[in-house]
């Protein structure tokens, strides 16, 4: 159960990464950048990735369980309280996946904090697991890759700050909001029309918040893209 809710979570960090390796190259650009205005637009320049990742994080939770109905026997759909957990670790890995301390050649701190980030996973897990089973494993794993995220973060943004726009802290309260409402209702046996509507109105709800910050404009959005191509040549 656990493998399979952990290979379907992991879909959105596979996502996330695929998307990772047409932003890079801009993000170093701009870091590197003797513009310091450059510099200073690298949270802008991510805001639209960051919404893009998000929002694919917030689909394969609300349809965790679509996914499982429809790819694994009838055993296997409880695993979707495990994929709803995962998922909110991996929407916060977007941080971490900013090379701010590669940029400040802090190497030998990004070992540390892997070693910390292993021993916490094996800290925390080993008690969750012994007392909530497999839902215990999920939390586990959760509260360590928050703990270890949050940590990356802070140094990240001591050695090489990122202005993140505000709005972003906004996006991530509804995520993680929505995302354990969701985990509330899936084992609360719910009928499922009803939950079905909520998943419906949720991600539309995600979808205005994008459009009321301006992060959903297919004109801005393309643009980057255009940029981004140009950049490449």
């Amino acid at each position: 159960l656990y493998d399979i809710g952990q290979k379907i979570a992991n879909i959105s960090f596979v996502f996330m990464t695929a998307i990772e390796n047409s932003y890079s190259p801009e993000v170093y650009r701009r870091l590197f950048s003797e513009d310091s205005r450059i510099r200073q637009s690298v949270g802008t320049f991510l805001t639209p990735f960051f919404y893009l990742s998000i929002l694919f994080c917030i689909g394969v939770s609300l349809f965790s369980y679509e996914i499982l109905y429809i790819l694994t026997p009838k055993d296997f759909h409880s695993a979707s309280s495990v994929i709803s957990i995962l998922v909110i670790l991996y929407g916060f890995y977007f941080f971490g996946k900013q090379p701010q301390l590669m940029y400040a050649k802090k190497t030998g701190l990004i070992s540390f904090l892997t070693f910390i980030s292993i021993g916490l996973n094996i800290g925390l897990n080993i008690p969750m697991i012994k007392y909530f089973g497999i839902l215990g494993a999920a939390w586990g794993t959760l509260f360590a890759g928050l703990i270890s995220s949050i940590v990356s973060f802070y140094y990240g943004q001591k050695h090489t700050p990122i202005k993140y726009e505000k709005h972003i802290l906004l996006i991530l309260i509804y995520f993680i909001t929505i995302v354990l409402t969701n985990l509330f209702i899936g084992v609360s046996n719910i009928d499922y029309f009803p939950t079905l509507i909520f998943k419906i109105l949720s991600l539309s709800g995600y979808l205005i918040l994008g459009y009321l910050f301006d992060i959903v404009n297919i004109k801005k959005m393309r643009a980057s893209f255009i940029n981004l191509n140009k950049n490449y040549d």
